[in-house]
């Protein structure tokens, strides 16, 4: 006995719920504690969730075709459809967004603090609780201007997890959104169960 694809479909969008959703309340977590380990295993979970999100709706877009349709169930199904669009499309920025921002290179010089005040001395900077090697202390460091500069940087950086949580956490509330709309279409339509 084949498996009918429309069934690929609920097996699917668990995952990427599951996923987004606790990566999510993982980045919150690092963020509050300034674990940097922490915020890269966010990272992972977005990126996975992202994906898996990509195939859910490759799947749900397979089961709209071939799953029996239902026509009070149409405009739910569109509804659930468009709502999959916004959050997988939302989902992918932010990835490329995280991903933009994992591999920077020169997102690790944020705070120099010194070792001593002369030039050549070991430079350090400080990022979300641990300490990076930036490099060695030079004369525009001294004169306060790359200080400054530095700080700036930081702040720049932590403003942009801000927004980034705050993006994650309305992607995550289309995420719902797009949830429940799936399941009115099962549980008040009876969209793809067999009767």
């Amino acid at each position: 006995m084949a498996i009918p694809w429309w069934l690929f479909h609920p097996v699917a969008v668990h995952f990427p719920i599951a996923l987004l959703s606790i990566g999510l309340l993982t980045g919150v977590w690092a963020r509050a504690r300034r674990l940097n380990w922490f915020f890269d295993a966010a990272t992972g979970l977005l990126w996975l969730g992202t994906l898996l999100a990509l195939a859910a709706m490759g799947s749900g877009l397979l089961a709209e075709e071939t799953a029996p349709h239902i026509p009070s169930a149409w405009r739910t199904i569109e509804t659930h459809e468009e709502l999959a669009f916004w959050t997988v499309g939302i989902f992918v920025c932010l990835s490329i967004w995280r991903y933009a921002a994992f591999y920077q290179s020169d997102s690790l010089s944020c705070i120099p603090t010194m070792a001593g005040h002369s030039s050549g001395h070991d430079v350090s900077a400080e990022y979300r609780g641990e300490r990076y090697p930036t490099g060695k202390l030079s004369s525009e460091s001294r004169s306060g201007e790359g200080i400054r500069a530095a700080r700036g940087r930081l702040r720049a950086l932590a403003a942009d997890e801000r927004i980034f949580l705050a993006g994650w956490l309305i992607a995550c509330a289309l995420l719902s959104s797009t949830a429940y709309f799936g399941g009115e279409l099962v549980y008040r339509h009876g969209m793809g169960v067999a009767r």
